[in-house]
């Protein structure tokens, strides 16, 4: 059974509620949340495989790091799922690692303190996850857990 890199990622600085915005789930990435995202593929291109597929929260923030993301790292496969919105709780993930054998990287896109908590539960690690931070896990298909490989947050 091969394993699959799986990227957790939490969504680029966005605005806050305000003028225009008036719901969470819709505050875009700021100009500094795009930087972030630039740094993030940089740093993906340099240290992990390929990508295949990128599932994100549907609120706006993650959708955007989804697609700024995806066109830099030249990925096709975008994809949103509820199971990755904000619930304060770690995110249920099973079925968005159910990839065809062919896919050995994914980017899960989504929120604090939920990637959090999934990222303490599945590998024991604590990972601080600032906005766009990424954390790298290489995971075997129907394993309940996965191992930690590295960190990366672009406003270290």
């Amino acid at each position: 059974m091969k394993m699959l890199n799986v990227y957790l990622m939490r969504h680029a600085e966005a605005a806050s509620i305000g003028g225009e915005v008036h719901r969470d789930k819709d505050r875009p990435l700021t100009p500094h949340g795009r930087l972030q995202v630039e740094a993030v593929a940089v740093a993906l291109q340099k240290r992990a495989g390929t990508v295949s597929v990128i599932v994100s929260s549907p609120a706006l923030r993650a959708v955007q790091t989804a697609h700024f993301l995806a066109e830099r790292l030249s990925v096709t496969d975008i994809q949103t799922s509820l199971h990755l919105a904000p619930r304060g709780r770690a995110p249920l993930i099973d079925d968005l690692l159910k990839q065809p054998e062919s896919v050995r990287g994914i980017i899960l896109i989504g929120h604090q303190p939920d990637l959090g908590l999934l990222a303490s539960h599945w590998s024991g690690h604590d990972v601080g996850f600032r906005t766009a931070a990424l954390a790298a896990f290489e995971w075997e298909p129907g394993g309940a857990q996965a191992t930690y490989r590295w960190t990366f947050s672009p406003d270290d």
